[in-house]
């Protein structure tokens, strides 16, 4: 097994099974020196046998090895607690006494099997052992998980028994001459705990240690999805809320669990709505221009190929623009690097302003910008280039920056094109021949004679 994931859930492991550890000590110092009250904790309790204090102590060392990686001392630790648990059933099951109930103290009590650990207490010794015994492949997670899971589901039973006041939860069956103290049921529940938190490759609980959103609805819901339907049961069966109507109990029970089904399915929601607005603004974070505030490249490629795709399912035009500012280099090297930016940022707005909603405005690099114009054939293309560059001609800006002008590049989606990068070159050959043929002007390209040019 490998370490905890984090400092805290280690301390908190530890923790457990030094609690675990601490009640079997208290209960063998009960044994030793008599003192009946360190065996059962709470006066009137049943009290927890000295063979299955010695078998927590061997439980706790075990899976303190296992937390520490030390797979000798877990096995060696393990093994005599599954002994000690099957020797107690095989006693059970053949009648057959074999003198380790009272070996090392006498037990007084009025039982017919004094000083001998409940049926359900050895089996769940078995559980626990069996899962720190069966080796660590990654398969046999899946094993030792279903044991610990197995060894919880009874360790609850137990505690729900003393609870609900239902002595057949913790005595096995209900005429039982044992019964399992309740808090042997809750050491066995810590053991079973600690055993499924520690991190594997495969397991039913790996589910618990991711960052999906499912992960952490799990580790949210899991505890008081167990724990309060159990308290509040408790407090209505043994307050006077019941009334004496057990029918009463029942009912209130119920609404109890709508409320705690309803205020978790809303936890949930909650959570998804948080995680979902988290990873959008990272994707819009991560897709968008910092200094235009308009997406970039990384967000054009992806558009671009979503609409190239649907421009092949249904068969409408598709047009990509793409914009050059003229002389930007001669602007930035004589005004600074600032100026330059700020007129970046204006001509944006200037463009965004003539735009549909289903255009998509990206900056392509530099002082380069493209616009994937969906469901636009060549000559509403030409239109929409044509006022873009008369709007930013006729933008006011610094005089002292003189004329602003761009010239744009127009290329619509053909069948012959083999990749996307054919058609973003496509509208860089057009935007080349704007460039070369005076600059401030569209060009539409043409397959025939390379663009068709539309002076300004």
């Amino acid at each position: 097994m490998p370490y905890p994931t984090s400092p805290p859930q280690r301390v908190v492991l530890h923790m457990l099974v030094y609690v675990v550890a601490a009640i079997a000590c208290v209960a063998l110092i009960g044994w030793i020196f008599g003192i009946p009250v360190l065996t059962s904790i709470v006066p009137g309790l049943v009290s927890m046998k000295f063979n299955t204090a010695l078998g927590f102590l061997l439980l706790a060392g075990s899976l303190y090895a296992a937390l520490e990686y030390r797979p000798a001392w877990q096995l060696w630790l393990a093994l005599p607690a599954a002994v000690l648990g099957l020797m107690t059933l095989f006693e059970y099951v053949s009648g057959i006494n074999l003198g380790i109930d009272q070996a090392l103290f006498q037990d007084n009590s009025r039982s017919i099997y004094p000083g001998r650990m409940t049926p359900l207490s050895a089996v769940n010794f078995l559980l626990l052992s069996g899962a720190l015994l069966t080796p660590s492949f990654k398969r046999c997670n899946y094993i030792k998980e279903a044991l610990a899971l197995l060894l919880a589901l009874s360790s609850t039973f137990a505690i729900v028994g003393y609870i609900y006041g239902v002595p057949a939860l913790y005595s096995a069956l209900s005429d039982s001459p044992t019964a399992m103290a309740m808090h042997t049921g809750a050491c066995f529940l810590l053991l079973a705990i600690v055993f499924l938190l520690v991190p594997r490759d495969e397991g039913f609980v790996r589910i618990l240690r991711g960052p999906s959103i499912a992960s952490m609805a799990a580790r949210y819901m899991l505890f008081p999805a167990i724990l309060v339907p159990v308290v509040l049961g408790g407090l209505f069966i043994r307050s006077r809320w019941n009334l004496g109507h057990p029918n009463l109990v029942m009912a209130l029970s119920v609404v109890s669990d709508i409320v705690l089904l309803v205020a978790l399915i809303w936890l949930f929601a909650v959570m998804i709505q948080r995680v979902e607005s988290e990873r959008e603004l990272i994707q819009r974070q991560a897709e968008t221009d910092r200094l235009t505030g308009i997406y970039n490249r990384r967000h054009f490629e992806t558009s671009l190929e979503h609409e190239i795709q649907r421009a092949r399912r249904y068969g409408s035009p598709l047009s990509l623009l793409m914009i050059d500012v003229d002389h930007f280099k001669m602007l930035n090297d004589r005004h600074g690097h600032l100026a330059g930016d700020r007129l970046l940022y204006q001509l944006t707005r200037e463009c965004e302003s003539c735009l549909r909603a289903s255009d998509v405005f990206c900056r392509f690099g530099g002082d380069e910008f493209v616009i994937i114009a969906p469901v636009t054939p060549g000559p509403a293309a030409l239109t929409l280039a044509r006022r873009i560059r008369k709007n930013v001609e006729d933008m006011a800006t610094d005089r002292s920056l003189g004329a602003l002008a761009v010239s744009i590049g127009i290329a619509v989606w053909e069948e012959n094109f083999k990749t996307n990068d054919d058609f973003i070159a496509a509208a860089d050959n057009a935007l080349y021949q704007a460039k070369t043929a005076g600059r401030n002007r569209e060009c539409l390209y043409s397959p025939k004679s390379l663009s068709t040019d539309i002076n300004g």
